[in-house]
């Protein structure tokens, strides 16, 4: 049996977070921003306490300080997007799903909240609405490496072959050290009819050198004799 592709991003999507202390625009789309509500101290001090509990995998814990931070400043997408990521990460895409809308309905250009929504949709296999988000996310950040990864996983699972490569290679080429990115481009060249398998080994061979988990199966293939 081959590996699919579903396998290494979904390990990759439960650990690829990263907030920032305040809210973040995209700097090539600042024509596109809205004004934001300034946050009070007590707002601020919520959204850190709750990055720090998060980063630390305490996520009951963050989840409450972002829920009280959209309290504080519920006309702020920075709580909603931290709120919903937090959701996200403990498995409750209902109530991630709700929140992050909030955000972008909040600020369009949240690029993190379509980001996560769009891997909510991957999941639970709504793949046209999960296109549509993450096809906003690069749009809005086009060098985050990540939204690349993701958007090119989620056309793969649509039979788009030629896109998804496309998508892959964007990620290493803004970011070569992309462990994930280098498995999945690799997956997907042994995958092809026939089979990549010089491509394939070495961007596998790269991820390896970079902290990704061996694949027996996959490297059994790899390195069977070509016929």
């Amino acid at each position: 049996m081959r590996p699919h592709l579903s396998t290494p991003i979904i390990h990759l999507l439960t650990a690829s977070f990263c907030f920032a202390s305040f809210w973040f625009v995209c700097p090539s789309r600042s024509q596109d921003t809205v004004s934001l509500p300034k946050l009070s101290a007590d707002a601020k001090e919520a959204a850190e306490k709750g990055i720090i509990l998060f980063r630390n995998d305490k996520l009951e814990e963050a989840k409450a300080q972002f829920k009280k931070m959209t309290e504080l400043a519920p006309n702020h997408p920075m709580g909603w997007v931290n709120l919903g990521s937090a959701e996200y990460q403990l498995g409750d895409f209902g109530a991630a799903e709700r929140d992050l809308r909030k955000a972008i309905g909040l600020d369009l250009t949240a690029q993190q909240a379509w980001l996560t929504l769009g891997m909510i949709e991957y999941q639970t296999g709504d793949l046209d609405g999960g296109l549509a988000a993450l096809s906003q996310a690069v749009y809005l950040q086009p060098n985050d490496a990540k939204a690349h990864l993701f958007l090119g996983v989620l056309i793969r699972k649509k039979g788009w072959l030629n896109g998804a490569e496309d998508e892959m290679r964007k990620a290493i080429a803004l970011d070569d050290r992309y462990a994930e990115a280098h498995y999945n481009l690799a997956v997907l060249y042994f995958e092809r009819q026939p089979p990549a398998l010089e491509l394939a080994r070495r961007h596998y061979y790269r991820a390896l050198s970079l902290g990704a988990e061996p694949d027996p199966e996959l490297e059994r293939a790899l390195n069977r004799p070509n016929p």
